[in-house]
Formats: C-alpha cells, sequence, structure tokens
C-alpha cells in the first residue's frame, strides 16, 4: 500500500483526536471554574470563557493556551457574568417554582400556568448560550466610554497622536479602535506571551503632527 495513500486516514484521524482533546480540556476547564464561582456564580464566567477561547480556536489559534486563557478571561468578566448569571438562575428557578405550584391548582388555570412557565423555560434554555454575547456587548459599551474619555484628555493635554497595540485575533476590540478613527500601522508578532500572539499597532491622528523623529519602538513594526 501506498505510503502516502495510508498517511492521510492518519493524518486526519490525529487532527480529530487533537480535537478531541481539546475539547475535553476546554469543558474540564469550564467544570472546574463554575465549581471555584460556586456554580450559580461562576458558570457565567466560565461560559463567557469557553466562547473566548471557541472563537479564538474559529479564528485560526489551534495552539492557544486553553487553561491560561479561560483562567485569564474569566477573572477579567467575572463582575459583569456573574451577575447576568445570577438573574439567568434567579429567572430559571422562579419559572420552574411556577411551574412546579401550577400543578396545585384548577386544572384550566394550571394548565395555562404550566403551559406559560414551559414556554419561559425554553425561551431561558434557547438565551443562555448567548450569555457570552451579552457580557462582550457589555463589555464594548464599557470600553467605548472609557476609551472616548481617554482620547478627550490627550486632546485637551494636548496630544498629537494616540498610539496602541491590539492582539491581531481581536476583532471586535479591532473593530471599535477603527470607528474611532484608528489605523492600523503594522504588526509586532509575538508581542503577547506567553502564547505569542500577534500585535496590531494602530494610531489615530489627533492632530497635525510636528516635524521630528517618529514613535519609541516604531523600528520594531513590520509593515
Amino acid at each position: 500500500m501506498n505510503t502516502t495513500t495510508l498517511g492521510r486516514p492518519l493524518a486526519v484521524v490525529d487532527a480529530l483526536l487533537q480535537w478531541v482533546i481539546r475539547l475535553v480540556w476546554l469543558n474540564l476547564w469550564w467544570v472546574g471554574l463554575t465549581l471555584l464561582g460556586g456554580v450559580v456564580l461562576g458558570f457565567g464566567p466560565a461560559t463567557v470563557a469557553a466562547h473566548t477561547v471557541t472563537t479564538r480556536w474559529a479564528r485560526g489559534e489551534r495552539n492557544l493556551a486553553v487553561g491560561t486563557t479561560m483562567w485569564r478571561e474569566w477573572r477579567r468578566h467575572w463582575s459583569r457574568a456573574a451577575m447576568v448569571s445570577v438573574l439567568a438562575t434567579a429567572l430559571t428557578a422562579s419559572l420552574a417554582a411556577t411551574w412546579w405550584f401550577a400543578g396545585q391548582q384548577a386544572p384550566i388555570p394550571g394548565a395555562v400556568a404550566r403551559a406559560l412557565s414551559t414556554v419561559g423555560l425554553l425561551l431561558m434554555a434557547a438565551l443562555l448560550p448567548h450569555l457570552a454575547w451579552v457580557v462582550e456587548r457589555t463589555d464594548l459599551a464599557v470600553g467605548r466610554t472609557m476609551l472616548a474619555a481617554l482620547l478627550d484628555r490627550a486632546r485637551v493635554t494636548g496630544a498629537e497622536s494616540v498610539f496602541l497595540e491590539v492582539r491581531s485575533h481581536d476583532g471586535g476590540a479591532q473593530a471599535l479602535y477603527t470607528s474611532f478613527g484608528f489605523e492600523v500601522l503594522g504588526v509586532r508578532r509575538g508581542y503577547y506571551q506567553p502564547e505569542g500572539a500577534d500585535a496590531l499597532v494602530m494610531r489615530l491622528a489627533l492632530r497635525a503632527p510636528t516635524p521630528g523623529p517618529g514613535p519609541v519602538g516604531a523600528e520594531v513594526i513590520e509593515e
């Protein structure tokens, strides 16, 4: 048998096993971080962290450090995601209690109450996977407000330009900065450690520049 022909199926099996291991590792971290937060407070931040990992996988970061990323994102989104998860838990518990006590009512009112609570529970089950999206939208809104305030402060102090770095895979942050007028100058390879992610260097001109040397570090930017 041709070794090339044999090698292709083995490569497919190897790739499949690698994805199985990644998913198992992801779920173990999700369970661990959920338990660390006391389940009710933990599952929201853990879900957001898992969503971040899967999103970066989808963007091609196959060698992402799952544990490090999950732990960092879990801590970063803790406050907002925990509040959302508590609210979701309270609503779910309320609907479940309504469904339970409806069985003690008269047949017709009880059937109506159970039907409505069942619809509510199904809607909650459908919305829970989108918890990460809700938290990300909140983060973007907070980030937009903070960035606008910082740029206003920079203009008041007479700054000519504002420079920043953003992870090359972070499309949400890049869209935010672009909406304020930032432009990409180049790339710093392996800037973020320990994962070695690239950084895009972005610049916003606040006023016409005066002649002089370029920004510190400009020599290591790849255009």
